[in-house]
């Protein structure tokens, strides 16, 4: 799954599980009405959890990756020159 489809999936993802089960299942039918393709993955994600309970709590790329990429991201550091 690429970061824009994350990105459209996870606000719906947390506001899903935050309903009682009759209305999320309501939200999901109108989300179907919407778009087949994400309620199916919706309905995917959802079911993962259920099946795992730390399913989302887990990172989803291996520790030197993500430790690759965090380092990759964090801000250059400047160099200040020595007083002389």
């Amino acid at each position: 799954m690429d970061a824009e489809r994350w990105s459209r999936l996870s606000p719906l993802l947390d506001a899903l599980f935050e309903l009682e089960p009759r209305a999320r299942e309501r939200r999901l039918n109108e989300l179907r009405a919407e778009d087949k393709a994400l309620a199916a993955d919706l309905e995917a994600l959802m079911a993962l959890e259920q099946e795992q309970d730390d399913f989302l709590a887990k990172p989803c790329l291996p520790k030197d990756v993500e430790q690759r990429i965090r380092r990759m991201l964090k801000p250059p550091r400047l160099k200040v020159p020595a007083k002389s």
